[in-house]
């Protein structure tokens, strides 16, 4: 068996594919203080089974930033140049607070030497590396202040990396227990301060991420199945290989769920996707163009940037165990603060003292304390009414009333991060279809697409488990970046030509000592273009064409094409120039499918009738299990379907039905001129379904 496990702040999801298409499938509370522990025990449940690979998607890196409980990290620099991370950029997050404060660096000023060296932009060294007196700073850093990761970054050394890799020999031979990283490993790319911050943030991270990852190879181990780790630019890497880079497992958890929403969108020939991924403590959004997610490298962490090419994926803390409070004015807000897996929310059990969006479900009828998880959690629905209690007398609510604006406010924050990824970068949300998945997903995505104009919605098999699904669709990538500035006109192809070829020999080599043959790979080029002056630049594909004057002039159309895009305009007649070259390196892997029907391993419950509250009324109705559905079965809203890992709403105005594929299709029906199947021709199966309420 192939054994996907995604760990996130509330459940570990896991699901297991055989060679056959046997499915397996578990949801496990995490364990947040040693999230091994989780993997673990997913293991223990697969005992019995042979497993040949195990693939992990963590937000291990992203907790251990936002928590600052990294490695004590110091910064060796080019002399002059120790302030850099600390002036950073001039931009601010937030332009109209007086209160405003800068990202704090996660090294202290203290913890940076500052090394006699000068290389010039063009690569050529203007003063000589001295080394006098360093072994005696470095000594009394691990000594006194308990340096253990050591961040190199010197100027202009994405050029010339001579100096970097002298001082990096330099330390490990006299500090064999530190850990050293160089920015020329890390990241070859001008703009000192993203890079400085990129290299420093892999160097806080590696002690911890390596820690971590062979706790989890010590428990892969016993069962002799290779082991994986997904990386924040949806491909994945040999355990090996993810600790030397570490920073790259930044949200590999929700790439992971974007990773198999592209699968998905192959297969059902949707190319235009958004994904919306709701889990127990954060909403991940993400938009898929053309087949293709959209890819940053202007990410950032706490505010700190990280400037790996990576999937823009957008998050914000609205998850089922978003705690709702007032503010100072006594207005009720939601998240994003969770109640995470210990003591997670009220109705669990676990002792929650804090009402959630999750309590707000229970209340409100939408998801049932007796069918959660496939009837192997029964919730507290008492619970969630005594946590109420407090906002209630504040606000002068009923508990259904409360409810009701905790779910509304949750709603309204997930349906601004969609915009985030769409209109306000461009996109039309009409030209897509949706596809929602983690626990929550389901349960809002036809709310969600109402607000936004959107006519369908795909919710695929395992719903709430799919970002581990997502993993085992994932194929091995690593990118690759050599920056030289050149003018695009009058360019010299061979330069080109050259530049490219290195990094094809890089990637060779790179997936040689990962082990990988090399042969087969898929690399793919394209090069970060702007006009002269300007301070940012867009990355423009070379394509299959030859380099030559007339590709190049090409290029530069293409690029003003990009920048049209982008920004709603461009300068046809204005000079442009390549800064830097990039290769994305890709080795295929064969992509599991779902069976249809799905195997839950749970007897399919018969159809209910149950109470609801939605918009201060108290309805009835229809809850069906998805384990009931074939190809033929047509279900009109208002309904609420279930299966083991997530709830799906079908709300007034919107069909369902199964596609070949197992996926559960939600497409609106009561939308002027939509060519997509009408509510009529559900008739047929309503005689065995029922009418909608």
């Amino acid at each position: 068996m192939r054994v996907g496990i995604d760990i996130g702040g509330t459940f570990t999801d896991v699901i297991a594919v055989s060679d056959d298409g046997e499915v397996g499938t578990f949801k496990i509370p995490s364990t947040p203080s040693d999230p091994s522990r989780a993997v673990a025990r997913a293991l223990s449940l697969l005992s019995e089974n042979r497993v040949s690979e195990v693939i992990h998607g963590s937000t291990v890196a992203t907790n251990t930033i936002l928590e600052r409980k990294g490695a004590k990290t110091a910064l060796l620099t080019t002399d002059g140049f120790r302030d850099n991370i600390y002036i950073q950029r001039q931009n601010k997050t937030d332009v109209y607070s007086p209160r405003y404060r800068k990202p704090v660096p996660v090294v202290t000023r203290d913890l940076v030497i500052e090394i006699p060296e000068r290389i010039t932009h063009t690569g050529d060294v203007l003063i000589p590396m001295d080394l006098t007196g360093v072994y005696d700073e470095v000594k009394n850093l691990v000594g006194a202040n308990g340096v253990r990761s050591i961040a190199v970054c010197f100027l202009h050394s994405y050029k010339n990396p001579k100096h970097e890799v002298e001082v990096a020999e330099f330390l490990e031979k006299g500090f064999p227990n530190l850990v050293v990283t160089i920015s020329s490993d890390v990241l070859p790319e001008f703009r000192e301060y993203e890079r400085t911050s990129t290299t420093l943030l892999s160097a806080y991270l590696k002690p911890v991420v390596s820690n971590y990852i062979d706790r989890i190879e010590a428990e892969i181990d016993s069962t002799d199945a290779s082991f994986l780790v997904m990386q924040s630019s949806g491909g994945t890497l040999p355990g090996g290989t993810a600790k030397r880079h570490a920073a790259q497992m930044f949200l590999s958890g929700p790439a992971a769920g974007v990773t198999g929403a592209m699968h998905v969108g192959m297969r059902r020939r949707s190319g235009n996707l958004f994904t919306l991924d709701i889990g127990g403590t954060s909403t991940d959004v993400a938009l898929i163009t053309n087949g293709q997610p959209s890819i940053t490298t202007e990410m950032a962490v706490d505010g700190l940037p990280i400037a790996f090419p990576m999937i823009d994926i957008g998050t914000i803390g609205a998850g089922g165990g978003s705690i709702a409070w007032l503010d100072d004015g006594g207005m009720l807000r939601v998240g994003p603060q969770s109640a995470g897996a210990e003591p997670g929310p009220a109705c669990y059990g676990k002792g929650g003292l804090c009402f959630t969006v999750t309590d707000a479900l229970v209340i409100m009828g939408f998801i049932r304390p007796d069918t959660f998880l496939g009837g192997d959690m029964t919730l507290d629905v008492r619970a969630s009414r005594d946590v109420a209690v407090p906002l209630c007398e504040e606000l002068g609510l009923t508990p259904e009333e409360l409810a009701e604006s905790v779910f509304q406010i949750n709603l309204s924050s997930v349906t601004r991060a969609m915009r985030l990824v769409s209109v306000e970068r461009g996109y039309d949300p009409r030209d897509y279809t949706m596809c929602a998945f983690g626990g929550g997903g389901p349960l809002h995505a036809a709310l969600v697409a109402e607000d936004l104009g959107v006519d369908a919605v795909i919710v695929p098999p395992h719903a709430g488990l799919f970002s581990a699904y997502g993993l085992l669709t994932a194929d091995f990538r690593r990118d690759y970046v050599l920056t030289e500035p050149m003018p695009v006109r009058g360019a010299s192809p061979d330069r080109i030509r050259e530049i490219l070829a290195t990094l094809r020999r890089n990637a060779d080599e790179d997936y040689a000592r990962m082990g990988l043959e090399p042969r087969g790979l898929s690399v793919s080029y394209s090069a970060d273009m702007r006009y002269v002056g300007q301070g940012h630049d867009l990355n423009v594909p070379l394509g299959e064409t030859e380099l030559n004057g007339p590709a190049l002039t090409m290029l530069k159309d293409a690029f003003d094409h990009v920048h049209r895009e982008k920004y709603g305009h461009a300068f046809p007649e204005d000079a442009a120039e390549f800064v830097s070259f990039r290769a994305r390196a890709m080795k295929y892997r064969e992509k599991p499918e779902l069976r249809s029907p799905l195997k839950s391993g749970v007897r399919p419950v018969p159809e209910v009738e149950d109470a609801v509250i939605w918009k201060g009324r108290t309805l009835r109705m229809r809850f069906i299990d998805r384990a009931a559905f074939t190809t033929d079965t047509c279900v009109d809203g208002p309904a609420v379907i279930v299966e083991r890992e997530s709830t799906t709403l079908v709300p007034l105005g919107w069909h369902s039905e199964l596609d070949a594929s197992g996926n559960l299709v939600l497409s609106r029906t009561e939308v002027v001129g939509q060519s997509s199947r009408s509510r009529e021709s559900c008739v047929g199966d309503r005689s065995r379904r029922g009418e909608g309420s």
